[in-house]
């Protein structure tokens, strides 16, 4: 069975980048693509989503309380969220939400494959040494 990912991030360009790097993946099919916290949580009940991707920084909605959203409503979704700037306040943050793994946008492309299926899999990011990842 394929894992269905969701990609929510508001740049275009890099939103594009991660769906042509999970596209290539025999294992993980792309069910939809959002640029803001509150599209994500509509496609992630629409679409039976088995990870999200999910940018911290977004319009309407950061990926900080579209994540805890998602926990609060029972969702099985897991979150990986990334960021620009992972300081330990925002990582902190993000774990309380119910956030699985957090990866910085700087090695993004190097860590994202391992922690979506290692958030699948219930382990806790691309290292599976506790609940998030800090780049």
């Amino acid at each position: 069975m394929r894992l269905r990912v969701l990609v929510a991030d508001d740049q275009d360009t890099l939103r594009g980048a991660i769906i042509g790097l999970l596209s290539s993946e025999p294992d993980i099919v792309v069910v939809g693509e959002a640029a803001s916290g509150e599209e994500a949580l509509a496609m992630v009940r629409e679409q039976g989503v088995d990870v999200v991707v999910m940018d911290l920084r977004m319009p309407d909605m950061d990926g900080i309380e579209a994540t805890r959203r998602l926990t609060e409503s029972g969702s099985r979704a897991r979150v990986v969220g990334m960021s620009a700037e992972v300081y330990p306040s925002v990582h902190e943050r993000f774990v309380a939400a119910g956030g699985t793994a957090l990866l910085s946008k700087s090695m993004l492309f190097e860590e994202l494959l391992p922690a979506i299926r290692g958030a699948h899999l219930g382990a806790g990011g691309a290292d599976d040494e506790g609940i998030a990842r800090m780049s």
